[in-house]
Order: C-alpha cells, then sequence, then structure tokens
C-alpha cells in the first residue's frame, strides 16, 4: 500500500504551478519555448504536468 505522503507527492508532480517563476523558466527551456508559450499553455490545458508539456512539443515557435 503507497504511504499518504507518497501519494501527495505523486499528486503534486503531475501538477505544475503557473505561479511559479522557475516552474515556467525550467518548462521553457526544456520546450525550447518562451514563458510567453509556457503561460498560453496553462491557459489552453489547465496545469496538468502532461498535458502542458504535450502543448508545448507540439508549440514549439508560438
Amino acid at each position: 500500500m503507497i504511504s499518504a505522503t507518497k501519494k501527495a507527492a505523486t499528486r503534486e508532480q503531475s501538477a505544475v504551478s503557473e505561479h511559479e517563476n522557475f516552474e515556467i523558466t525550467y518548462l521553457a527551456e526544456k520546450h525550447l519555448v518562451s514563458k510567453k508559450t509556457v503561460q498560453k499553455a496553462f491557459k489552453a490545458v489547465g496545469n496538468n504536468r502532461q498535458k502542458v508539456e504535450k502543448y508545448l512539443s507540439t508549440h514549439r515557435n508560438g
């Protein structure tokens, strides 16, 4: 059985905070896009890490 702490950590890893500058910078550098594009991703798909990263991988020039 998974502990409550491990469950919380897993949930936290699956979400991205659009209010944390280091998260925006990390995603922008990882996907070679602007910070503005990362912010557009949050508006388009929410804060789910997988969805944000998928969006960024298909919107590299925008």
